[in-house]
């Protein structure tokens, strides 16, 4: 080969090298535990007419290595932006509406324990949603240090007064990647108008260029009245390099169910790098006959 060819070369297996370096992603192993105070159900939906009371319970449970004492107490909840982070507020209307029985606990090391309440909805409250949170607020019985370590862990109630409600939903923007290499996010604004919460089921559909299904995935997210939600997840990627279409369905409480088709073109990173370093080869070795077919002709 000619100077030329090799160098060519070299610099075909250099740019393959590069690429698969630059996209290479280590994989992260996750953990997590949880120790100390713990609640079931960590949340539940019910609905209770004006003028009548629910009762039910929970269950505490101690998984830490120390004694606790464990006090109740219930304060409304709602949302302060997009991303759903909440807001709570003890001296609600709500608040009131709740009693424990009983009120406080000492749990051993592993013991648990039921909470038994009752939610008293009075004549007149308004209809629609009303969210409450049940707080277990934990210390240790027997405190070694002089700080108080207080903790709290909440069970969420979503309670639905019924009477003239509506779950009206609208999908405000839809964002969907139109390029993937190894794992694309698609985001949908929903706000719900209403006055009671709707879950929001999504269904997502990949498709070839020729509309063959290839896989779909289905899921909730749940829309509190009077706010507005950033809902994401994960675009479903297919096996190989190539275009393909996804068909989003947004579910909208009362409202009809909002349906888009978008494009994306994925290109995973070792193809693309083996796909781009195969055009490289294919230009070195096509320069390559061209400069021999030439060489040949002059020598002629």
């Amino acid at each position: 080969m000619s100077p030329k060819t090799v160098s060519y070369l070299f610099c075909s297996v250099l740019l393959l090298a590069s690429l698969l370096s630059v996209f290479a992603v280590p994989a992260r192993a996750q953990t997590g535990s949880r120790q100390g105070l713990s609640v079931t159900p960590l949340r539940r939906e019910v609905e209770i007419a004006a003028g009548t009371s629910f009762m039910s319970s929970l269950s505490l449970t101690n998984n830490g290595q120390t004694p606790l004492t464990v006090e109740m107490s219930a304060e409304s909840f709602g949302v302060i932006n997009q991303a759903y982070d909440y807001r709570f507020d003890e001296s609600s209307p709500e608040s009131k509406w709740v009693t424990f029985s009983p009120a406080s606990v000492d749990l051993k090391q592993g013991e648990s324990r039921e909470i038994e309440y009752t939610i008293g909805v009075p004549v007149g409250a308004e209809a629609g949603g009303h969210y409450l949170s049940f707080f277990a607020s934990s210390r240790p019985s027997e405190l070694t240090t002089g700080i108080d370590p207080l903790e709290r862990i909440a069970s969420l109630v979503y309670v639905t007064v019924p009477g003239d409600i509506s779950r009206t939903g609208a999908l405000l923007d839809l964002q969907t990647p139109s390029v993937v290499l190894q794992k694309g996010t698609w985001s949908a604004t929903i706000q719900n108008s209403g006055s009671t919460h709707f879950r929001s089921v999504y269904n997502i559909t990949l498709q070839s260029l020729f509309g063959k299904s290839i896989s779909s995935y289905e899921n909730t997210a749940l829309i509190l009245p009077g706010s507005v939600r950033l809902v994401s997840n994960t675009t479903p990627t297919p096996q190989w390099i190539g275009l393909y279409k996804v068909d989003y369905s947004i579910g909208l409480g009362d409202s009809p169910a909002v349906k888009s088709t978008h494009w994306f073109l994925y290109l995973p990173p070792v193809q693309l790098g083996v796909l781009l370093a195969f055009i490289a080869l294919f230009i070195t070795y096509r320069v390559y006959r061209h400069n021999r077919n030439k060489r040949i002709k002059t020598a002629n």
